[in-house]
């Protein structure tokens, strides 16, 4: 160890404290709990010593670090590694480049007026369940397309095939 030890409280506690200084940066400085690996420090990615850095929040894997409280976060969020599990995420605008997600269950997902803009292509691999009150504006392309209930075509239906196992009903040609 480098320093010898001025200061010996004994368990007990300091108060009315204005401020502390630390004379170093790096993960083996700082604020640490003797018998645990949670400390506060100052240091690089590289753990490197008496290098400038972010401020680095440790604990034992198995523990984490648990913040029990609303937290607001102002200039953003990078989660590098990510988590497994994100049981509440309340944002007014989330700008995400990738999202990976496996058995996803979505509530609700709306946007201005109600709609969700896709400004790119939209692949969906599967079966797709619209319920009652479900419009399309614009050209669908599908390789299949079977209707459980009744449809109301607004415009132009273009098909190869068209088969009815029941009755047709047109105001005009068939």
């Amino acid at each position: 160890e480098c320093c010898r030890t001025v200061l010996n409280l004994g368990n007990n506690r300091i108060k009315g404290v204005d401020s502390l200084e630390f004379a170093d940066l790096g993960p083996g400085e700082g604020l640490l709990w003797r018998e645990s690996e949670a400390k506060i420090y100052v240091a690089p990615a590289s753990n490197a010593n008496n290098v400038e850095g972010a401020l680095r929040l440790d604990a034992h894997p198995d523990h984490g670090v648990r913040i029990n409280s609303v937290t607001h976060i102002s200039g953003g969020l990078n989660v590098v590694d990510g988590p497994g599990f994100f049981s509440r995420v309340n944002a007014l605008v989330a700008e995400l480049e990738v999202v990976t997600a496996t058995n996803v269950n979505v509530a609700r997902i709306n946007g201005p007026n109600d709609r969700v803009d896709v400004n790119a292509n939209l692949y969906l691999n599967g079966n797709v369940h619209l319920d009652d009150n479900t419009s399309f504006i614009g050209v669908i392309r599908t390789g299949g397309l079977s209707v459980a209930s009744d449809a109301n075509v607004q415009g132009d239906l273009t098909a190869r095939n068209l088969e009815a196992t029941a009755s047709v009903i047109a105001a005009g040609n068939v």
